[in-house]
């Protein structure tokens, strides 16, 4: 039996760094300003401008947001090359033993690795949608429901709902 001192304790969540970060990291503040403003205006990067953000882009989705990673990636001289890829093994390495230590039974932390390790391949389909089938085959939805449930509350996936018509505060509509 465990104690949480209850009342005593600020939680505070934690997320990845994002695109922005990123460039901010690496002493790109301009590149960052002038992606903002054209957003704002709704306009488009010239030419030049485009081409060097979508070569940060790369970088950063090779590199990932967590901050042990691009620190490493700074200090190897922004080498994709030189990149430590311990750091992205050891991350997944440390999701994972953190899945068994807080789920009841090894059927359940066997069933929420699974999709786990399966969400790369969810991602790369062209299809947006979510196949139970790709964990694995004949499967049904209620039987990965849970620990899909479970990934989503644990915030190691982050559920995006996909909308035909942007209204606000989205937030507060129910989407399906």
């Amino acid at each position: 039996n465990s104690s949480f001192p209850a009342g005593k304790v600020i939680i505070k969540y934690m997320f990845p760094m994002d695109f922005e970060e990123f460039l901010w990291a690496k002493g790109r503040d301009k590149l960052s300003q002038e992606i903002k403003e054209c957003f704002e205006k709704r306009a488009m990067l010239i030419e030049g401008i485009y081409e060097i953000c979508m070569n940060e882009y790369r970088e950063y989705l090779c590199i990932g947001g967590m901050p042990g990673a691009i620190l490493n990636y700074l200090q190897n001289d922004c080498s994709v090359i030189k990149f430590d890829k311990t750091i992205h093994e050891n991350i997944i390495t440390s999701y994972i033993a953190d899945i068994r230590k807080y789920v009841y039974s090894p059927e359940e932390s066997i069933k929420i690795q699974s999709i786990y390790e399966t969400m790369p391949i969810q991602l790369g389909k062209k299809s947006r949608k979510f196949k139970y089938s790709i964990i694995k085959k004949n499967t049904s939805k209620r039987e990965y429901d849970l620990p899909l449930d479970w990934l989503i509350s644990s915030n190691m996936l982050i559920k995006c709902t996909k909308i035909n018509t942007p209204q606000v505060p989205l937030n507060l509509i129910k989407l399906k």
